[in-house]
């Protein structure tokens, strides 16, 4: 099997939602000074080449982390609770709850500035490890070898730096507590056929309204162009937030939302958001 090049922190399964019949989705971004848009198929999207792979592995591992863990551990399972989600909510076990569970945390933490954070923590964390006791080093190290451990591993193996934060990443997807704060909450889908606009997502889907561990936090994901996944501590909360607008309100808060918060892409179902994609999304490529 060759090595997979694209990386999709984007998962294909999931873009799909929002695919024509032709089975492409449209995707809105700003390449120079306005944001232009145009149908692409989801494989060809959401994804940067080689950003799991782990540097100095033999080629049948550098990409471990996709082929051993994402793929199969996350995405597939995932895609099945989707379907759940959308279709059959009350069919829902504990196994899809987990995996969903899973999903939501990988799309906070797999997208490339995410996992740049989580590189330069793991760094400062084994630069650390590696001063705790020189004495080990100073006991073994030749005349020729450097005066300190860590730079011992940048001339000798310097993959080791560059691949600590991505063996955290599936430790992190995987994170019991964040797992089970997710698991815990309550969980809907709220589907909007009325309203006047549909749903966008982003190349950063996930919404939280504040942090996970407070109280009053509401997550959302579109799962679909007139579909969208809440969770929340408290059912009131949502109740209460979705009350106060028309569903055209509250899809059109949360495209806001969306198109402020994406990195370099936020994709439709069609044409129509060029608008409020041009006036929410700042950032160009």
């Amino acid at each position: 099997m060759s090595e997979p090049i694209n990386n999709h922190y984007l998962p294909v399964f999931y873009l799909k939602q929002w695919a024509g019949e032709d089975g492409r989705i449209v995707r809105y971004h700003r390449p120079h000074q306005r944001v232009v848009c145009h149908p692409i198929s989801p494989s060809n999207t959401g994804y940067e080449p080689h950003l799991y792979a782990l540097d100095g592995y033999p080629t049948e591992k550098r990409q471990a982390i996709e082929t051993e863990f994402l793929g199969p551990m996350v995405d597939s399972p995932s895609a099945t609770a989707l379907q759940k989600l959308i279709y059959t909510p009350n069919g829902l076990d504990s196994n899809h709850r987990g995996a969903w569970t899973r999903f939501l945390i990988s799309l906070l933490l797999r997208n490339p500035e995410s996992l740049a954070n989580i590189q330069e923590k793991g760094r400062q964390v084994l630069v650390q490890q590696l001063a705790t006791q020189p004495e080990y080093y100073e006991a073994i190290k030749r005349p020729t070898d450097p005066s300190t451990l860590f730079e011992w591993i940048v001339q000798n193996e310097k993959h080791l730096l560059d691949n600590f934060g991505k063996h955290a990443l599936p430790h992190l997807i995987n994170s019991e507590l964040l797992g089970q704060t997710i698991f815990g909450m309550h969980w809907c889908v709220v589907k909007f056929p009325g309203s006047a606009q549909s749903l966008l997502t982003s190349d950063r889907p996930v919404i939280l309204t504040a942090p996970l561990k407070d109280q009053n936090c509401i997550l959302a994901l579109p799962v679909g162009p007139q579909s969208a996944f809440f969770a929340c501590r408290e059912n009131s909360i949502l109740q209460e937030a979705l009350g106060k607008n028309t569903p055209t309100g509250v899809v059109k808060a949360l495209n806001v939302s969306l198109a402020a918060g994406a990195q370099k892409h936020v994709y439709g179902a069609d044409r129509t958001h060029l608008a409020i994609v041009e006036k929410r999304f700042q950032k160009s490529l």
